[in-house]
């Protein structure tokens, strides 16, 4: 048996098997016009598997992508507005390259539900907040779902095999109570595997 990778979570095998009668040389003196042969079976397996690449970047407003194997970031360039503390808008989408060999599951979860001051930081003082629900939208093979980070996971079933882009688009509102000074951070975790 040999086997070889598929990417990083599918595999290849190929087995091959003689007929049990064995393959011979035949030699029949004396007969004319005589023949010999022997059954040789081929059969693979190819297991099911997805593969998600870096992501590169769509349309993108307020925000910048650095990436690299495995994992993205995504930074918001400016967060508030500095004289007011109330959040500016941020949008960016972000284009996965993507294949699946079979029926699969997309899944798009946010840890936290909302970018949230990383800081220990006591209960935010009368008007202001210490995170931010943002918008999450993705889109594969012609089915598009949206949340709000508050009520992800966001799912996309699909019954094939598929290649393409997968697009997810991040999109921070802005306006309403200023945010508390620090750092806010929140991860999306997307997911793509063979649907069971």
């Amino acid at each position: 048996m040999t086997s070889a990778r598929f990417g990083r979570l599918a595999g290849f095998a190929i087995l091959a098997s003689l007929a049990s009668a064995g393959v011979q040389a035949q030699t029949l003196s004396g007969t004319s016009g005589a023949s010999a042969s022997s059954q040789l079976d081929i059969s693979g397996v190819a297991p099911s598997g997805c593969v998600i690449s870096t992501p590169n970047t769509g349309a993108t407003s307020n925000a910048s992508l650095s990436a690299g194997p495995g994992a993205a970031e995504v930074t918001v360039l400016q967060l508030v507005d500095p004289n007011s503390a109330v959040p500016l808008p941020a949008n960016i989408t972000l284009q996965f390259p993507v294949i699946c060999n079979g029926a699969h599951v997309l899944t798009i979860t946010a840890r936290d539900g909302a970018l949230v001051l990383q800081q220990s930081a006591p209960p935010p003082g009368p008007g202001f907040r210490n995170s931010l629900v943002y918008q999450i939208q993705a889109d594969w093979v012609g089915q598009s779902v949206s949340a709000s980070s508050a009520d992800a996971p966001l799912q996309i079933n699909s019954a094939n095999a598929a290649t393409g882009d997968l697009n997810v688009n991040i999109q921070i509102p802005g306006g309403g109570e200023p945010l508390e000074a620090g750092t806010y951070t929140d991860q999306l975790i997307v997911n793509l595997h063979p649907a069971s």
